[in-house]
């Protein structure tokens, strides 16, 4: 999952979004500094929904993790 992620930002920049449905857009952000122009810029309910495979990842190994510890955006 991670090169693929590596592969999107070399390919795409600091910033992708992805339509992953017909009413669904995802916004990778790889730079924090990005990350805090993102935020500041939300609306007062902004929806944030998880990678659910990265969240089965991270509960499949509890040994490593303590949660999904997800903060998706």
């Amino acid at each position: 999952m991670h090169r693929t992620y590596a592969k999107m930002h070399e390919q795409y920049g600091p910033v992708v979004r992805e339509k992953v449905h017909k009413d669904r857009t995802l916004l990778h952000v790889f730079d924090p500094r990005d990350m805090q122009i993102v935020y500041s810029n939300e609306g007062p309910k902004p929806t944030r929904i998880s990678h659910r495979a990265l969240a089965k990842y991270r509960q499949e190994r509890p040994h490593l993790y303590s949660g999904p510890g997800l903060f998706p955006s």
